[in-house]
């Protein structure tokens, strides 16, 4: 029997799109047999994205490129009910697969022409406080045009969401605000500075679910998802769905592509330790035989080192 090469396709569940096919010709008994090479690194592609919780760089910014998703999030750290999304932009300065930026950040507008920029920052090695002033710069610059009055300048809202609480407030979400020294008095300049922990419970029972639930991404309605319904749909569609996790799996191939442009001009000592600490958070987990797996796919490697923040 020969085998010969054919289609490229990929497996998600029962759906199948580029991976390698070998057509094996018919046997004497006229049975024509087909052998799929690549499947199971797929099947675990698909596994390592349902393990990624919203902590994930690449999962946040991809599911917050859903304008739904993020407006439950905003509505609930920001206590702005009838806020209304009607632009969303993502700043991907972030980690890709093989760099080092370890930033996320997403803008939106609303229907009010109020701004928002939300920020995961998990790493522990940036001045918080004063990347909020750089962004917000960054932000009234694009906005403030030449002619246009400081009166014009829309509220602004900036969000953080970090895993420790760096303010040591003790509390899950926070929100600086500008006094006058020796008083109480709040003086208002339209900026909002929100910082909400994974480490603490929320005031409110809205925000305490939802910071569990960007620690924990599960596809599970529950009592806790009612306030962020959208949010939970948009995961599942990226977990479950045969189209969600397609385009996961694409988003991280040109993740992946951008990595080795990067690796080209930086050199290659940065990823062999990251692909060493990932080898060796595998073996102490007993996960060994995913190590084979990665080395041979790419993609899953870099799912990989999504899963354990590497």
């Amino acid at each position: 029997m020969e085998a010969v090469p054919g289609i490229k396709f990929y497996v998600i569940g029962d759906f199948i799109f580029a991976s390698i096919v070998y057509l094996l010709l018919p046997d004497k008994g006229g049975t024509l047999l087909t052998k799929q090479v690549g499947i199971e690194n797929y099947v675990e592609r698909r596994k390592k994205i349902q393990r990624l919780n919203l902590t994930s760089d690449l999962f946040f910014s991809v599911v917050f490129e859903d304008h739904l998703a993020l407006q439950d999030v905003l509505r609930i750290l920001t206590g702005i009910c009838d806020l209304r999304v009607m632009r969303t932009e993502p700043q991907r300065s972030y980690r890709n697969l093989y760099g080092h930026s370890s930033v996320v950040d997403v803008w939106a507008e609303d229907s009010q022409k109020r701004q928002y920029n939300i920020e995961l920052q998990i790493a522990e090695d940036e001045d918080h406080l004063k990347r909020s002033r750089f962004i917000q710069s960054r932000i009234d610059s694009r906005v403030l045009g030449t002619g246009t009055s400081y009166a014009d300048l829309p509220d602004l809202y900036l969000i953080f969401i970090t895993e420790k609480d760096f303010l040591h407030t003790q509390t899950g979400c926070s929100e600086i605000v500008r006094i006058i020294k020796g008083t109480s008095r709040e003086i208002p300049n339209g900026v909002h500075e929100i910082y909400a922990n994974l480490t603490f419970p929320a005031s409110t029972v809205e925000q305490t679910a939802l910071l569990e639930y960007i620690k924990n991404t599960t596809t599970v309605f529950s009592p806790d998802t009612v306030k962020f319904e959208n949010l939970r749909k948009r995961v599942a569609y990226l977990k479950e769905e045969e189209k969600g996790v397609r385009y996961m799996c694409e988003f991280a191939e040109e993740l992946l592509a951008e990595g080795r442009e990067e690796g080209r001009k930086e050199g290659r000592v940065e990823t062999t330790e990251r692909i060493n600490r990932l080898n060796i958070c595998l073996a102490e987990d007993g996960r060994t035989e995913e190590i084979i797996m990665a080395a041979k796919d790419l993609v899953l490697q870099g799912l990989l080192m999504e899963e354990y923040g590497i």
